[in-house]
């Protein structure tokens, strides 16, 4: 026999609505996701509980969700427009804790789009007026973005969009130049700066005081090479030196206190965000170090391995490697970065660079960061460059060229 049916039976939820934590049925779950506390007349759908809420005041923990949905959705909106396409769902999830004001550390293999989205990022909330600061391991790079980020630029221009000002600073720059983005710099006449690291240890006086909303770190291997340069980010994100010398000294700090504090103990915050970004994150583990966990919540120095749409192949040489070498870039054509192990060092890098000079395939020896040697490649002028397997080598860090990068021996 059946068992009657019973109309209307709901059930009621004690102290679990997301916005207030007072009772909730499960019909105002499923349909508005708020008690009728919250919500006593409910819209005619529910894409306006949001304004709903918020015109009536009752602010609590679920409209900062929709608030934090809403600025998700127009941060894909504004990566699409740049980009023409839309972020991958790693980029959807680094955009919703940079929105949620949470710092955290991204560690993904090269070519998945960490610097992108930090520059993407900085630029969104240029939008908005908030200031950003990109730091990277080369001048090479800064270069590189400052030129990626013109083209950016161009398309707000386009659509007849406020200007957004983006400068950097790396060395090598004309004169007069270096000059004009220092003065910048000074006056505080920017919406987003990019520099080495370098610029942050020797130039930092000219920075600290600006109170960026987004900091983000790229390749901080290079980074944590100074750890004197950790004092200074955590400095620029509000904390204080007193707060710094608890932390060496050992004292441990409830991160969900910090987040909520700003007063003379910790500093002033004011929801800034501090994003590093690496392909492996393996820090040297000094004492400094620590300051992440214990500010920040996160800890640089771990290793993750991540699937690509990098096809990996191993071949056994049938003859010398020198004509293997000749035989796989005859067949495969320009586009190719050759690494030579890191024990025979740069002298072996040349003597394969002249056997494949001698057989027609114009290479360069890449020893040192040279932007025109790179533009050469990119223009096809060199088929290939040759470079130590080392993660020093500076034809291993900061190379974002996918336009002429084909395959790597």
């Amino acid at each position: 026999m059946n068992p009657p049916k019973i109309e209307g039976l709901k059930a009621v939820y004690r102290g679990m609505c997301p916005n207030c934590s007072r009772d909730i049925t499960n019909q105002e779950l499923l349909s508005f996701g708020v008690c009728n506390k919250c919500l006593p007349q409910p819209p005619d759908n529910r894409e306006k509980v949001y304004d709903e809420l918020i015109k009536i005041g009752n602010v609590g923990d679920y409209v900062k969700v929709l608030e934090v949905n809403l600025e998700l959705r127009k941060f894909t909106e504004f990566f699409t427009f740049i980009m023409g396409s839309k972020p991958w769902a790693l980029q959807k999830v680094w955009a919703k804790r940079v929105l949620m004001g949470r710092s955290f550390s991204i560690v993904a293999p090269t070519g998945i789009g960490k610097t992108l989205f930090g520059l993407i990022m900085a630029l969104f909330f240029a939008k908005k007026g908030k200031k950003s600061y990109i730091i990277v391991p080369t001048s090479l790079l800064v270069k590189h973005l400052l030129d990626k980020v013109s083209v950016f630029l161009q398309r707000f221009k386009d659509k007849d969009e406020d200007e957004v000002k983006v400068i950097g600073y790396y060395s090598g720059m004309p004169k007069n130049e270096a000059e004009k983005m220092i003065d910048q710099i000074v006056r505080n006449e920017f919406s987003i700066l990019i520099t080495t690291d370098r610029f942050l240890y020797n130039r930092f006086d000219l920075i600290k005081n600006i109170g960026f909303d987004f900091i983000f770190i790229d390749d901080v291997d290079s980074f944590l090479k100074s750890p004197k340069n950790i004092d200074k980010v955590v400095l620029m994100m509000g904390f204080t030196q007193e707060c710094i010398e608890r932390v060496l000294s050992g004292e441990h700090f409830n991160t969900n206190k910090i987040n909520k504090m700003n007063d003379h103990e910790f500093g002033n915050q004011n929801g800034r965000v501090l994003v590093v970004s690496g392909a492996t994150l393996r820090g040297k583990r000094t004492k400094r170090i620590k300051i992440f966990k214990s500010l920040f919540g996160f800890e640089p120095g771990f290793s993750l391995e991540l699937v690509r749409n990098v096809s990996n192949m191993f071949i056994k040489p049938r003859e010398s490697v020198e004509n293997q070498l000749k035989e796989l870039i005859g067949a495969h054509g320009s586009g190719c970065l050759v690494f030579v192990p890191q024990v025979k060092g740069v002298e072996y890098a040349k003597k394969l660079a002249e056997v494949l000079e001698s057989d027609g395939v114009k290479t360069h020896v890449y020893e040192r960061m040279n932007p025109k040697i790179l533009e050469r490649f990119v223009n096809g002028e060199y088929s290939v460059l040759l470079g130590v397997c080392s993660n020093r080598s500076p034809l291993a860090r900061g190379l974002d060229l996918p336009e002429a990068i084909r395959y790597v021996i």
